[in-house]
């Protein structure tokens, strides 16, 4: 009644409102200042007008009743079924080796769910292009967005028994400097490796290296490496069973190259769609540090 009294600017306008009478309003009205032990609304009979303490115990109700709200959705949208189109944006490498075998069981999980999924190195525009999510690896730039940390990408230094057969495997950071290195162009700084000693101390070193193979995707790198043209650094998530099938090597152990974060990340909200809540609750599980194309014998 308050509400509707402030909002209608008369004690006639909110009883018409509320479907009751001028003096049940009034009563009404009375009672909550007599229990407040304030007044709430200054009255003549040409205005009525809260005072400085009713618009303030106006604005805090709105607030909680907004809050209410809030909650209300938010417990409806937990109870049901995630149902519509999700729009994703993914990498190309970590979208065909990973994410796909992710949304394929995702899919068969919520069978209302559709998916219009798109892999590309290209940094999308999530807002003007439609997407409810898009995942990214390592820094982020677009600060319209709102950015769940999902897990991190971890990245090994390695070479094939085939290359280390022709080539001596490189002591040290420096000797990187007189190898072949297989070049991703996705890279900020592609000549630039970066590495942290395996030490308390944890100093990072810089390297800068050289090859004849250049290529902007991580498969056709891993590739190249397997194929003894050179040494390479990249992600465990498309390592893991080349490592397990000895077709590559780790090298340079006593070394870490530093990590990158993976990330959802989708516009800002009021009321996140259920739909979307749930496919990132669902990659948080499924991709917490460790994830599984981390661990292997």
């Amino acid at each position: 009644m308050f509400i509707s009294i402030i909002e209608q600017g008369s004690f006639v306008k909110a009883a018409e409102n509320l479907n009751t009478s001028v003096a049940q309003a009034s009563k009404l009205i009375s009672k909550l200042e007599n229990e407040l032990g304030v007044q709430l609304l200054k009255r003549s009979t040409r205005s009525l007008k809260p005072t400085e303490l009713g618009l303030a115990y106006y604005h805090r109700i709105k607030q909680l009743m907004a809050e209410f709200d809030e909650i209300e959705i938010s417990i409806k949208n937990q109870s049901r079924a995630p149902v519509g189109k999700l729009k994703i944006s993914a990498p190309n490498s970590f979208g065909t080796v990973q994410l796909s075998k992710t949304l394929v069981n995702f899919a068969q999980k919520y069978s209302q769910i559709e998916l219009d999924v798109s892999f590309t190195d290209r940094t999308v525009n999530v807002i003007e292009e439609g997407f409810d999510i898009a995942i990214r690896i390592g820094e982020l730039k677009d600060n319209n967005l709102i950015a769940t940390p999902l897990s991190q990408i971890r990245f090994v230094l390695v070479a094939s028994p085939l290359y280390l057969e022709k080539f001596d495997c490189p002591q040290s950071l420096q000797d990187l400097e007189t190898h072949s290195c297989i070049i991703d162009t996705n890279f900020k700084d592609p000549y630039e490796w970066a590495f942290f000693e395996k030490s308390p101390s944890n100093v990072l070193h810089t390297i800068n290296v050289n090859g004849r193979i250049h290529f902007a995707n991580t498969e056709a790198c891993l590739a190249a490496t397997i194929a003894g043209l050179g040494i390479a650094r990249l992600p465990m998530f498309i390592l893991k069973d080349a490592l397990i099938d000895k077709k590559i090597i780790p090298i340079l152990e006593n070394y870490e190259l530093p990590r990158r974060g993976l990330y959802a990340v989708y516009p800002p909200a009021k009321h996140l769609a259920n739909k979307v809540r749930t496919l990132i609750d669902y990659l948080k599980e499924q991709y917490a540090y460790p994830a599984e194309w981390e661990i292997y014998e």
